[in-house]
This record gives structure tokens, C-alpha cells and sequence, in this order.
């Protein structure tokens, strides 16, 4: 490489002291960002945010999967009687419910659940074909089942596709029941908050750190990507102590609950 000193022409070091300073501007960059990103998790990887708060203790958790359709992807927990569900996606409603079930429909599923209590099940039937959804049963917090084969599990264990078919039913039953939280306004919606960032900021590397709480990025609100629409789940940790871990996040400059424009007169 040559360069031009006072119009002669001279040829410069192999490693000049411009590039030397370049390569460490380079280096330090990297180095800030591996920072930056490994500040929002613990040595073991794991999410910063470990308080969970209002866990629902369950006798039964069943859970849908995404598909490339509109399949709706929903949450839904038993204790006792009372069920409550978390409908994220592609749903009759939007939010977060609750339901008292008959003692029909409990004492079947507790049917249902006891036969499986009876055998030697698998707990992962796996798919190879991604556009199949899926759904996860979790039986006492500690009994997982997840199901992708459609063509194995309910045939050979048919209680797991009567559970399936029985929730499903209730899921789309009239029934259900908005749950207001305390410090969430009437026309708020509780699992959704729009959050400004700093500068700098990528939401999806920020979000890791919340992950315990199923947070998750919905969709920027703004051409500069500063504001964004994030959804967590509510049954997992109480709105206003979300919101206020998140007014208190050195990342955010403020966050409030996002809400729906009423016309009432």
C-alpha cells in the first residue's frame, strides 16, 4: 500500500497507525456489545428477572401450538373448578379469563387424567411435519405430555385426545369472564404493554431478560423502532408489578399498559 506525503510518494508501514486504531475501535465495539448482551442473563445463562409473582398453581395446564394457518395458541389452567385461560393468538377473544366448570366436566377430565395416571406414557410425541400445531398437557405441575404426532398419540393413548377435545370445547364456550386486576383501568388490556426504549436498544436481545415472564414482542409502533407493543403473560406475574419493574428498567424510559379506544357516552 502506498500514500502521498507533500506530493511525494512513500510507501507505509505494513501496520500503520491508522489501521492499528481502527482494528481496536473495532474490537472495543465487539466487546461492548458480547456486554450488553450478557448483562441481561446470569452466568448460567438463565433470565436476570427470576421474582415470579402470582404463579397459578394448577391441577392441569394445556397449552396450543403455533401452526402456519391461524390456529388459535392459548393457555389454559385448572385448579379445582375454576379454569383461566391466556388467549395470545388467533382467538375468539383477546386476554386473559376465567370460568367456573360444571361437575360434569370436571369429573370427566379427572377421569381422563387418572387412566393416564394408569399407564406408562411417553411424554414427547414428536412430528416431522412442521405445519402440524401442537399442544402441551401438564398434569400437577410435574407430568408433561407433548403432542405433535397426531397419527401416534391419540391412538394408542386416546385419553390424551379426549382431554384434548374436552378443553377445546371449553375454550370455545360463552362462558368465559374477563379477570380485572388491580391497577389496570378499565379499557386497558392487562397482558399488553408499549414500552419506549433508549436509544441503542434491541428489543429482541432486551427481552431476553424477562423471558420467565413469556414476554415477547408483538410489533414496533414507530418507523425508528423506539416504541414497541410487547405482550407477557399476566397469570404469571401481577400487571402493576410488571409495570413497575419496567418503569424502573435503566432500558426503558416508560412503559404503560396498552388500551382500547372507547366511545362510551
Amino acid at each position: 500500500m502506498f500514500i502521498v506525503y507533500n506530493n511525494r510518494l512513500q510507501k507505509e508501514p505494513l501496520m500503520s497507525n491508522k489501521f492499528t486504531f481502527s482494528i481496536l475501535c473495532i474490537f472495543l465495539f465487539t466487546v461492548a456489545c458480547q456486554k450488553k448482551d450478557a448483562s441481561l442473563l446470569t452466568e448460567d445463562k438463565q433470565p436476570i428477572h427470576k421474582d415470579k409473582i402470582d404463579t397459578i398453581n394448577y391441577d392441569l395446564k394445556y397449552s396450543t401450538g403455533a401452526c402456519f394457518g391461524k390456529c388459535p395458541i392459548y393457555d389454559f389452567y385448572l385448579k379445582g373448578n375454576e379454569a383461566k385461560i391466556f388467549m395470545k393468538k388467533f382467538c375468539s377473544q383477546d386476554g386473559v379469563f376465567s370460568q367456573q366448570l360444571d361437575s360434569k366436566t370436571i369429573t370427566q377430565l379427572q377421569s381422563y387424567i387418572k387412566e393416564l395416571d394408569n399407564q406408562d406414557i411417553p411424554s414427547h410425541f414428536p412430528s416431522y411435519i412442521s405445519d402440524l400445531p401442537s399442544y402441551k398437557l401438564t398434569i400437577n405441575n410435574n407430568r408433561n405430555y407433548i403432542v405433535t404426532s397426531w397419527k401416534q398419540a391419540p391412538k394408542k393413548y386416546p385419553q390424551l385426545e379426549s382431554i384434548k377435545k374436552l378443553i377445546s370445547e371449553v375454550y370455545k364456550n360463552k362462558n368465559w369472564e374477563k379477570i380485572n386486576f388491580e391497577g389496570v383501568k378499565k379499557n386497558d388490556l392487562a397482558h399488553q404493554i408499549i414500552v419506549k426504549t433508549n436509544q441503542g436498544i434491541n428489543i429482541y436481545d432486551w427481552v431476553i431478560g424477562y423471558s420467565n415472564y413469556e414476554m415477547n414482542p408483538i410489533k414496533p409502533l414507530t418507523k425508528d423502532a423506539s416504541v414497541w407493543l410487547i405482550q407477557y403473560n399476566p397469570l404469571v406475574i401481577n400487571p402493576k408489578k410488571i409495570k413497575s419493574i419496567l418503569n424502573n428498567d435503566p432500558d426503558i424510559k416508560s412503559a404503560e399498559f396498552n388500551s382500547i379506544a372507547s366511545f362510551d357516552r
